[in-house]
């Protein structure tokens, strides 16, 4: 798993894909496509850029491309339909401003039944499901006028605003300063790297950089570079059966198999040997 970039490819050349799963965890990362998130059931949480939401039953998120995001629903419940599809899709007929942003990127079903849209905005995620499990020859056309008709009912009825150049090119700078830190994280989880590092690695003060990485990925420092270190050493584990558990924590970045354990119990809800025991 790419821990800071994902870099999705599609199966046509109808670049969408929609899928329904339950439960979701996924560190903080970005990609180019556009995520769209339609919550069925339960509550699924989910930070965008500084801002985290726990969605409910109907909520809607929008997730831009290039921005970083994460799911956190440990211990949550949760039924959901997930778009993901390519800018190029949407800019093809230029029906979706650029510089366009939302003022906030989680939308309430409470606000989508005040405008009356949240019906319409169900049956449509629920289409395009249909569309895509049919898989015909023509599904494309249909799943494009459905996704067309979801652009216009959230840019009609969600407040947005134009991003001014300098209020632009602050948070374009704040997400680039993110983007460099968690490739760093990803390029030297193996190495006993500190804070203090990345946010020199990041040209920031040790201060504010450690407040910015809390708000846009949702976890500490810590938590996070131990998290990016037990997904590798659980790939690890699955990928390579004959490679012991000892090698595996040591190559993953961690200091001892006591630390291992603990940490990939805290992070995964038990211990790396149940993993292969389970296989």
């Amino acid at each position: 798993m790419k821990a800071f970039y994902e870099n999705r490819t599609y199966d046509s050349q109808f670049p969408l894909v929609i899928t329904k799963s339950s439960g979701f965890d996924f560190l903080a990362h970005w990609h180019n496509d556009i995520e769209l998130v339609y919550v069925l059931d339960g509550n699924l949480k989910m930070g965008i850029n500084k801002e985290c939401r726990i969605l409910k039953k109907g909520d809607v998120a929008i997730c831009s491309s290039g921005d970083i995001h994460y799911y956190n629903s440990k211990d949550l419940y949760s039924e959901y339909f997930l778009i993901l599809l390519k800018p190029q899709l949407l800019e093809s007929k230029s029906i979706w401003p650029k510089n366009l942003r939302f003022l906030c990127p989680f939308i309430k079903c409470k606000f989508l039944k005040e405008n009356k849209i949240s019906d319409r905005v169900a049956e449509i995620f629920t289409s395009l499901h249909c569309e895509s499990q049919k898989n015909t020859e023509h599904s494309h056309y249909f799943q494009r006028a459905h996704i067309y008709e979801l652009c216009g009912l959230l840019l009609c009825n969600i407040p947005s605003e134009p991003l001014l150049e300098v209020k632009l090119s602050r948070s374009i700078s704040h997400l680039k300063i993110m983007q460099i830190a968690l490739q760093y994280i990803e390029t030297n989880y193996t190495q006993d790297i500190s804070l203090k590092d990345t946010a020199k690695i990041s040209n920031m003060s040790f201060f504010y950089f450690s407040r910015l990485f809390n708000q846009i990925t949702g976890k500490n420092y810590k938590s996070y570079l131990n998290s990016v270190r037990v997904e590798k050493a659980e790939e690890l584990l699955l990928s390579d059966l004959n490679k012991s558990i000892m090698d595996i924590a040591y190559e993953s970045g961690f200091k001892s198999i006591r630390t291992f354990n603990r940490v990939y119990k805290s992070v995964k809800g038990c211990i790396p040997s149940n993993i292969r025991g389970s296989n």
